[in-house]
């Protein structure tokens, strides 16, 4: 079960610094011998991820994402430990529409 990534710069080369803002992963899927029940259980509790509503933590083909929104750097902090997220962090996103007119005067 994927619950928390770490990420982590070495803070060395020309220009160490960047900007990490979202890790999508997406498991593989589930070779079948792994997906057959095993004695005594069910299919869905042998699912990896399975965490109930609370999101998804690596269902086979399904992205499971994490959320950093920050730098990488010496001053901000070379690495960072981030934790799933229920859904993918775009679609929370409000879209905005601008219109710019100009004018010569």
């Amino acid at each position: 079960m994927l619950t928390h990534l770490g990420v982590r710069s070495d803070g060395t080369g020309q220009g160490p610094a960047w900007h990490l803002d979202k890790v999508c992963i997406i498991p593989p899927a589930v070779p079948s011998a792994l997906a057959a029940p095993a004695q005594g259980k069910t299919a869905n509790s042998l699912q990896p991820g399975r965490r109930g509503s609370s999101g998804n933590t690596g269902l086979p083909g399904q992205p499971v994402w994490f959320v950093a929104r920050r730098w990488l750097d010496v001053v901000h902090g070379l690495e960072v430990l981030l934790e799933v997220q229920a859904a993918d962090p775009a679609k929370s996103l409000l879209q905005y529409q601008v219109e710019v007119h100009t004018s010569d005067v």
